[in-house]
Parts: C-alpha cells; structure tokens; sequence
C-alpha cells in the first residue's frame, strides 16, 4: 500500500469516526447485517488488485453506545485481502487484548503491524467471513439482524434487491 493509499485510509477512518457520533446511521452509512459479510468480502475480493476497504462499525448490544463503535475492517494490502483490526477508535484499543486471545482461540493468528503511526492488527489468512462473523455474533453477541453500518470505498458493494454502494 502506498503511502497516499494510507493516508487517505487512515484519514477516512478518522473522518467516519467522528461523523459516526454526530449524525445518524441511516444518513452516514448504509446499512447490513451478518448475513452480509461474505457478499462484502466477495465484492472487495474482485478489486483486491487495488486499494480499497470495506469497514463495518456498529455499537455492541449488550453494551451503551459510547462515543466510538467497533470498527472492524477488510481491505487489500499488497493485492491481498485481509481483516484489520484498527487500533484508533476507543473501543477497538480497548478490547484488543479480547480480540487477540478470541481470534487465536478460534485458530487465527493476527500480526501486529503499524504504518505511518498507525497500529493495527491483520489476520490474511483463513476464512475471513468466518473469522469477522464469529467476531460480531460471538465476541459481541449481535444478533444477525442486527444494523451494521457499512463504509466502502474502492469497490461497488451491492445487496441482492437494491442499488449498489459506491465508494
């Protein structure tokens, strides 16, 4: 990933944090469920040639809204698609170590890495889709109908019955 491509990663983040706390899901982001993840991981896979990413932020159930969601991430590094876990968001540096110890119970192994200041950790290999869902339904008990707001960008994301999403 180029440093440009980071930093406008990295800025983007930044900008769908703040904007989460201030406007309302539905004028921010479109919206998935767990249903969703693989249809977003196959769209992100058929442009994993360039950069691009597809962030899924949400506020846990069983937890009051803070001023950050969860965040979690795929994105192409290097023509690869991998998960992230971001360390910027309050939640996410948080429950790292929770995430750490879930992700290798369940047999991956996330890599820490840091670009340009940036801290995050990166599972390439396995089932992604299995890994982000058993994430959101396990680690933080969201139901699968729960909403879940979706940011792309660098790709087309589309829901079977509606129009695509485009970054």
């Amino acid at each position: 990933m180029g440093i440009g491509t980071l930093i406008l990663f990295v800025a983007a983040i930044l900008i769908v944090l703040v904007l989460y706390g201030r406007r309302s899901r539905s004028k921010l982001a479109p919206t998935v469920t767990v249903n969703d993840v693989n249809s977003v991981l196959d769209a992100l896979r058929a442009v994993a040639a360039r950069p691009a990413f597809a962030g899924f932020m949400f506020h846990p159930p069983n937890r009051p809204p803070g001023r950050d969601p969860v965040s979690l991430q795929f994105s192409t590094e290097d023509g690869d698609v991998g998960f992230d876990w971001v360390l910027v968001g309050e939640r996410n540096v948080q429950d790292e170590e929770r995430f750490v110890e879930f992700a290798r119970g369940e047999g991956y192994t996330p890599v820490e890495r840091e670009k340009h200041n940036v801290k995050y950790l990166r599972v390439s290999n396995g089932d992604l889709a299995r890994l982000t869902t058993e994430v959101l339904t396990t680690m933080y008990r969201v139901p699968l109908t729960h909403p879940i707001d979706l940011i792309v960008e660098g790709f087309a994301w589309e829901r079977e019955g509606r129009e695509p999403d485009r970054a």
